[in-house]
């Protein structure tokens, strides 16, 4: 009918009145576009701690940002577990209640069992870990039994062609056989889908992959204008919300229950550290989140490395001020 909006015009309203408010879509807004039940958008995390426990990385995605490049030059390994434990227990000092173990790929640590089994046993923390998957098939029973309960595997394609042209490795099969074993020994497991214009086409038949599992969620998101990452190969949030839409109308979706497919909108923060920084015109992030880096320094914003915190002494202090400048960030000051 003419006249009639499309989900990318409905969409496209949504997201514009969500930007220019500094809020989420409304339910009514929601309602008018997302199958019912099954797609929402990802509301804000609180604080967590993330510990990029080390530099190496067995796969080289095309979109990847290096999380865990050092603040010092020429620094290459891990934190120690010292480190580690300490950041950990001053977070939950904090009311911080989210520990999430990264990389680079962190199952490549050979000390990764006691990180996890040290964390959780001393600690009032939840550790959850990030992973590509790819070693997860046979060391899911191990981290389960460690202590660990949630896993977070990065996914960007469901087709060996793309998977490889992407992370550079031929071991989809491997990555899906890993989470499949990591939901049979009892991990939580969310599926985080980087969207760039290469594999926004894959979305709909990911998203239709992980719906015979019903215990898995998908969070799809999309990748920042990192300098590796052209505003050519950048797709809005609110195209991701199209495509998955449409995938849901074509396929005749229906689905009952808490939502499967999370959209993370990118919410601008704001404040003092902001109004200065060189990144100010492309930083968005949905969570604030404090990065305690493998040499060892606390990163209350991803890009913005003059707020860097040294921790390497573990002194409070220096937790105290990374806590602060993240909390002033998180709540736009």
């Amino acid at each position: 009918m003419r006249g009639m909006p499309t989900a990318k015009t409905i969409t496209m309203t949504c997201l514009k009145k969500w930007v220019s408010m500094s809020q989420y879509p409304s339910p009514r807004c929601r309602e008018r576009v997302a199958s019912p039940g099954l797609v929402d958008w990802e509301s804000p995390r609180p604080l967590s701690l993330r510990a990029i426990i080390t530099t190496a990385c067995n796969h080289r995605c095309s979109f990847c940002f290096r999380e865990e490049r050092p603040i010092e030059n020429g620094f290459s390994g891990e934190i120690s577990k010292e480190i580690l434990l300490r950041a950990a227990s001053e977070a939950a000092r904090h009311n911080i209640t989210r520990l999430r173990l990264t990389g680079g790929e962190p199952l490549l640590r050979a000390d990764i069992l006691d990180l996890i089994s040290s964390v959780t046993t001393t600690v009032p923390i939840k550790v959850g870990l990030t992973t590509n998957g790819g070693l997860l098939n046979n060391m899911a029973q191990d981290l389960f039994n460690a202590g660990l309960r949630s896993v977070n595997v990065s996914l960007p394609a469901i087709t060996r062609a793309m998977y490889e042209s992407i992370t550079g490795q031929d071991n989809l099969e491997n990555v899906l056989g890993g989470i499949d074993k990591a939901l049979q020994v009892g991990l939580a497991v969310k599926v985080n889908v980087p969207v760039i214009k290469r594999n926004i086409d894959e979305t709909g038949s990911i998203i239709g992959y992980f719906l015979r599992l019903p215990d898995v969620v998908i969070r799809l998101f999309s990748i920042l204008e990192y300098p590796n990452v052209s505003h050519q190969d950048h797709v809005p949030e609110s195209d991701i919300y199209a495509a998955v839409i449409e995938w849901c109308r074509t396929a005749n979706i229906r689905h009952e229950g808490p939502p499967r497919v999370l959209i993370r909108p990118h919410r601008r923060v704001s404040g003092t550290a902001c109004d200065s920084c060189m990144h100010k015109t492309r930083c968005a992030e949905n969570a604030v989140a404090i990065r305690l880096t493998p040499d060892g320094h606390l990163k209350p914003c991803l890009l913005n490395d003059s707020l860097a915190v040294n921790f390497s002494s573990m002194e409070s202090a220096a937790f105290e001020t990374a806590y602060r400048l993240a909390t002033n960030l998180y709540n736009g000051r």
